[in-house]
């Protein structure tokens, strides 16, 4: 009688299961390629991450794109068999680690985009170097698990030599379906990278290479203001040799960090648009959130994000999630508002941006009325913060006076009537930041209940006439009719 084994049997059946989920998670991605082709990177950058020691700044990561292929580096530690298993039969070795932000899971199959073929090398804890190749076409869940037990097969038996500045290498070849995603995945490391660097200590520097260019990322300086938490971060990205710098004014509460990128100007520091950058970021940007109603970019890992990666539960149920990601947002709220007054004490320029409120997107993971219930409680707040520049003073918005137009030249042609008004000259700002207030007091009505025109400190071309007829035709008017 032949005798059963019972753990082959269990190891078999597990497998199996496995290469399943496998299978229609990669049907799933590719169904959905071109909204999730551009996480490919991140998912990478998450995983040398989370191999990282703390935050000793160590770090390099590497991406070079050469002909037909993508590789991407890291000297971050070695594997133990477990992650290399992990790997290879799909999960992560993370889950009770609360500083990593996911290694080799189910984010990680959206690298097949790239390729259905990823040739892995490097190096475990003890130095041991090894190579495997890991296939996961999409044909049948069968085919998968003989492909997962052949990568295990072939790592456990695998001899290679390693580099010495780098300790594991993914190699993705690449035909021409995937340039899509090549090309998407660089050109948002190329716009977000400046922002991982500042919230992640732990990179020394990220590269990207070409045979067109070669970039790279590091940050040369952290100096600590006066204030808790406040730090200037300076970011060196070197371009073809060439070097330039980019400061961002970083506060850094319990559970959360906000970032606003700032420049030196002729007058000195002032404030930049957000433009198209990401508002959230779990380590990483989290795509999609480029239209997040938030005035500066928002960074935690305590968020939940969703299962995209796209955006953070956030108001549309009371699980713990949506507690936590509502918890780190009021967080945000607070430390922006500090900001805010640093940077206005200060007299830097162009405050208005972070004054400037997106509208409210609908999102399937977001509770419009809890969000506009908190952004209106920082309309309060910024509107009673000291933060316009008027000469050698700053005042607070409702304590201003604001010409409000729908455009620019009327904005600024409005400013030239009222600084002729004695009454009124006292109240309005510097006149090259007169157009960026007006556009900051239209970000505010969604959140006010009212018209803009009910607020004190907003004129525009109808209130600025009656205010002149009032006082030139009133008893003891000084003024002609």
């Amino acid at each position: 009688m032949t005798m059963i084994d019972k753990d082959e049997i269990k190891n078999r059946v597990l497998t199996e299961n496995t290469a399943q989920g496998i299978l229609n998670h990669l049907r799933e991605l590719e169904s959905n390629r071109a909204r999730m082709q551009r996480r490919w990177i991140w998912e990478l950058l998450q995983n040398a991450r989370d191999t990282s020691v703390d935050d000793d700044t160590h770090l390099i990561a590497s991406i070079e794109v050469g002909d037909g292929e993508v590789v991407f580096e890291h000297n971050g530690c070695g594997f133990t068999n477990e992650e290399v298993a992990h790997l290879i039969y799909h999960g992560s070795t993370k889950i009770e680690d609360k500083n990593a932000i996911g290694q080799y899971g189910s984010g990680f199959l959206t690298t097949h985009l790239l390729s259905p073929v990823i040739d892995i090398s490097g190096q475990l804890q003890d130095r041991t170097p090894f190579r495997f190749r890991l296939k996961r076409e999409i044909s049948s869940a069968e085919a998968l698990s003989r492909s997962m037990d052949q990568a295990w097969n072939d790592f456990d038996s695998s001899e290679v030599e390693t580099s010495d500045t780098f300790t594991t290498r993914f190699r993705y070849p690449i035909e021409d379906g995937a340039l899509g995603a090549v090309e998407e995945g660089i050109a948002m490391l190329k716009r977000c990278a400046r922002f991982v660097v500042v919230f992640n200590r732990q990179f020394r520097r990220i590269e990207i290479q070409s045979a067109d260019e070669t970039m790279s990322f590091e940050v040369i300086e952290r100096s600590v203001l006066d204030g808790e938490g406040l730090q200037m971060v300076t970011v060196g990205v070197t371009d073809r040799g060439i070097q330039r710098e980019h400061r961002f004014f970083l506060i850094e509460g319990v559970h959360v960090s906000v970032t606003v990128p700032m420049e030196l100007g002729d007058d000195g520091l002032m404030c930049l648009p957000l433009e198209d950058t990401p508002r959230l970021f779990l380590g990483f940007p989290l795509m999609g959130t480029e239209t997040f109603s938030f005035p500066s970019v928002v960074n935690s890992l305590a968020f939940t994000p969703t299962e995209d990666r796209d955006g953070i539960y956030l108001g549309q149920s009371d699980d713990s999630p949506n507690k936590t990601n509502q918890r780190v947002i009021r967080e945000a709220c607070k430390l922006h508002v500090l900001l805010l007054e640093y940077i206005a004490e200060n007299r830097w320029a162009c405050v208005h941006e972070l004054a400037d409120i997106p509208p409210i997107q609908d999102q399937t993971w977001l509770n419009r009325a809890w969000l506009h219930k908190r952004l209106s409680r920082l309309v309060t707040k910024i509107r009673d913060t000291p933060a316009v520049r008027h000469g050698e003073v700053s005042m607070k918005p409702a304590n201003s006076v604001l010409p409000l137009a729908s455009e620019t030249v009327r904005v600024e042609t409005l400013w030239d009537l009222m600084s002729e008004v004695r009454a009124l000259q006292k109240g309005l700002p510097e006149r090259n930041e007169a157009v960026g207030w007006c556009k900051a007091l239209g970000s505010w009505e969604p959140y006010i209940d009212s018209d803009l025109t009910s607020l004190e400190e907003c004129y525009d071309g109808n209130r600025l006439a009656h205010y002149i007829e009032e006082v030139s035709t009133g008893p003891g008017a000084e003024y002609g009719t």
